[in-house]
């Protein structure tokens, strides 16, 4: 598959993920009381996990640029 296909596809998802995250956050920052805590705590548990391995995926995905633009050889 192409890269840049996978790209289309994970980056998105770890967005949402990401969103999904801060806003699952917020529950538990602001001690907002909702009828169904224990799924919004399993939601957030869950997209967690689920948010590393996207990201991993990510940098995997991005590693040249990351070495193009971060890593500088010993010579520079």
């Amino acid at each position: 598959m192409n890269i840049n296909i996978i790209h289309k596809i994970i980056n998105p998802i770890l967005l949402i993920s990401f969103i999904t995250q801060a806003l699952t956050s917020l529950y538990f920052l602001f001690e907002l009381k909702v009828p169904y805590m224990g799924v919004i705590a399993k939601i957030h548990a869950i997209n967690g996990i689920f948010m590393i391995l996207l990201a991993i995926a990510h940098v995997m995905l991005n590693w040249n640029w990351i070495k193009i633009n971060f890593i500088r050889k010993k010579n520079h």
